[in-house]
């Protein structure tokens, strides 16, 4: 039996530790480790370092409570304060400067002791994103597991990505950024990169120099660069000094491009030579293997944000240049070289789509969209015979089989929906590119070959119609329409299978909408030709009462003559705006319960509210407030959109009488949809105004 009280009680000397219970646990990961699969082991590291960085002591050694009375050990423990993300801020431990506190506290993580573990995490929460570098080092440097372990569990916990000095909309998408996926936190750094006058690139600078992802820093980096150099000097200058104060003497890659953005915001301009340099070193980098997040595609993605830029600051010939000497790092696949074909021909760069036509032939031969582009790209060059036997090849391509085969006798169904469907998908790539008489040469081949006997076919035939409805060739869609409604009436089986794919009513809508247009081109000023119109499109609308444009274009044609027309049309509308005043609302209490799902549908209703009221009657000054608000929402990249709700905007400034901010509207919006037809109507009618005003004045 042992004594209780040992005459001579153990010492410990040196390095010679009894191994508590707090220690024990603290070695837990460290021996698991030595056993556990690698992937296993990372999924329980952060589990296994909480627990023993919050595990007490258990030793006298280590714990003065065991020697202790309880009434010396009464007071509760104090908590730890919360980490700041304030990078502004630093902290002195002990009367040492921080940099190399930080470097002693983190070894302070692997210390036996609790209470030199317990500090070191504290000292570390408090210096927060001063402390973020040495961490990440620490997770690669050390050989020590606990450290390693320890400091992977500090850095995730660093969750205040949000400052106090950050406007509304940052704090907002910041709030919860912490316990997002990764896939939900570059949605936030896109909408971010959405806010206007740039009122995110602090907070995205800040996502570019901390993130723990390499990607979503990356991402987040690539979305500051992209911006426009342009403000007042003032604001420039405080921009470039917020992305300098946050990066500091960071040189990671994320944090090189963006002091390199910085000086472009300091000199007021963007210059080549710089990015050159740096395009250069991101190459040789590639090229030696030095570092994993270097890639072929990253560096391509910097090189064309650099050449696009330039392009768009007039320095064609220096963004052709640097794209074509690039162009090695483009995959010759058919997806690869496409996408960089249509960056290239929307930045104006039809030179580098040459180039890559001369790279790629046989490629290209084999694929319409490809050989399309070239075909655009030497028709933009004044080469206009070339393009078009490059186009004429591109419609051979997936060519419609003849009336009958081997097999059935006549083409299935399945062949010809499949290949309407691919030269669907080419006109509308055409006319979004502005080569109208290609995208109409493309909808045809789907209308010639059964365009109303299959589901895709249908489809095409409709977008004639629209295409030829958007170009103001009504009587050419009411033609197209009315030749397909006469094949589906002598195919009563046909008819039956393709009205569960289109409602009776909507085609039915469709062709009193272009017949109402068609009678409005031919006689405007014919009082009976407009009274039959005006009933076509009361029967369209009914027939399909969502498009509020033709109940715009009843509003437009109300003389004030007919009580009951005008009575029809007031009432629809009024009806129309309660009903998104009620969606808006209920779209609203949906994203305050962080239902931020909803912020599409809302962006949706504020622009429908807006186009409607603007174009009609109501609140004009609500309809600008809330489609200021619909932009503000729109999804980064979607360009077709943004400039479709530019329009709206431009639409409520010319209706408040401020024609100088709706024609500097207008011209965004078509700088995002610079083909639209629509806008560019628009544009002139806006231009019109302002010179007739102008014209006025003078007078």
């Amino acid at each position: 039996m042992l004594s209780s009280t040992p005459s001579t009680p153990p010492t410990c000397t040196g390095d010679q530790q009894p191994l508590s219970l707090s220690t024990a646990f603290h070695r837990l990961p460290g021996i698991a480790a030595a056993w556990c699969p690698r992937g296993r082991w990372r999924s329980m590291r952060v589990a296994l370092t909480g627990l023993a960085l919050s595990m007490p002591a258990v030793s006298a050694q280590e714990s003065p409570a065991l020697n202790s009375t309880p009434a010396q050990n009464s007071t509760p423990a104090q908590k730890s304060p919360p980490s700041r993300l304030d990078p502004s801020k630093s902290v002195q431990v002990m009367g040492k400067p921080a940099e190399r506190s930080v470097s002693e506290l983190i070894e302070d993580l692997g210390s036996p002791s609790y209470h030199a573990r317990r500090r070191a995490k504290q000292r570390l929460r408090l210096l927060g994103l001063e402390a973020f570098d040495a961490l990440q080092r620490a997770q690669q440097e050390s050989d020590n597991t606990e450290v390693i372990i320890a400091a992977e569990y500090l850095v995730a916990s660093f969750t205040r990505w949000a400052l106090a000095s950050d406007p509304r909309p940052v704090v907002e998408l910041l709030s919860d950024y912490g316990s997002l996926t990764s896939a939900e936190r570059v949605s936030r750094i896109e909408l971010l990169a959405g806010l206007p006058d740039r009122n995110g690139l602090s907070a995205l600078a800040r996502l570019a120099r901390f993130e723990p992802s390499q990607k979503n820093r990356q991402r987040a980096a690539m979305l500051i660069i992209k911006q426009p150099i342009e403000g007042t000097p003032e604001r420039r200058l405080a921009l470039a000094k917020e992305i300098q104060t946050t990066l500091k003497d960071d040189r990671s890659l994320t944090s090189t491009w963006l002091l390199a953005y910085a000086n472009d915001l300091q000199q007021a301009k963007f210059t080549v030579a710089p990015w050159e340099r740096l395009i250069q070193n991101e190459r040789r980098r590639l090229n030696k293997g030095l570092d994993s997040a270097v890639t072929a595609a990253s560096v391509t993605e910097l090189v064309r944000t650099i050449a696009g830029r330039a392009a768009r600051e007039g320095s064609v010939q220096a963004a052709t240049d640097l794209a074509v000497s690039n162009l090695d790092l483009v995959t010759p696949t058919s997806k690869d070289l496409a996408d960089h074909c249509d960056w290239a021909l929307y930045n104006g760069l039809g030179a580098v789509v040459s180039e890559l036509y001369q790279m790629h032939p046989l490629t290209f031969s084999k694929n319409a969209e490809l050989l399309y582009s070239a075909g655009q790209a030497l028709a933009e060059q004044g080469q206009q015979a070339k393009a078009e036997s490059l186009a004429s090849a591109a419609r051979k391509l997936s060519p419609f089989p003849e009336k009958k085969d081997d097999e059935t006798g006549v083409a299935s169904s399945q062949v010809l929906d499949n290949l309407a469907k691919t030269h669907g998908f080419t006109a509308k790539l055409l006319e979004s590119r502005g080569m109208f008489d290609w995208a109409e040469a493309e909808y045809k081949l789907i209308v010639d070959h059964g365009g109303s006997e299959t589901k895709y076919g249908l489809i095409g035939t409709f977008d004639l119609a629209e295409f030829y409805s958007q170009h103001q060739r009504h009587q050419e869609a009411v033609d197209v329409l009315k030749d397909a409604e006469e094949r589906l009436s002598k195919d009563h089986e046909k008819h039956q299978e393709l009205s569960k794919l289109v409602k009776a009513s909507y085609f039915q809508s469709i062709v009193a909408r272009e017949k109402a247009y068609a009678l409005l081109q031919k006689g405007q000023d014919d009082p009976q030709m407009v009274k039959e119109a005006k009933t076509l499109l009361r029967t369209a609308f009914d027939k399909r009462s969502t498009d509020i444009n033709i109940l715009i274009k009843l509003y437009r044609l109300d003389d004030g003559s007919d009580n009951g027309y005008t009575s029809y049309v007031q009432s629809r509308i009024a009806s129309f705006i309660k009903s998104y005043d009620s969606k808006i609302r209920s779209a609203e209490a949906q994203i305050a319960a962080n239902r931020n799902f909803y912020r599409d549908l809302l962006a949706q209703y504020f622009n429908d509210y807006a186009w409607l009221v603007c174009n009609t009657t109501g609140n004009y000054q609500l309809a600008l407030e809330r489609s200021l608000k619909s932009i503000e929402l729109a999804p980064r990249g979607e360009r077709d959109q943004i400039g479709a709700r530019q329009d709206t905007c431009a639409r409520c400034y010319f209706a408040l009488g401020d024609l100088d901010n709706a024609i500097k509207t207008q011209k965004r919006a078509l700088e995002n949809s610079p083909h639209d037809p629509s806008l560019n109507r628009q544009l002139k009618e806006f231009q019109d105004a302002k010179a007739k005003q102008s014209a006025g004045t003078a007078s």
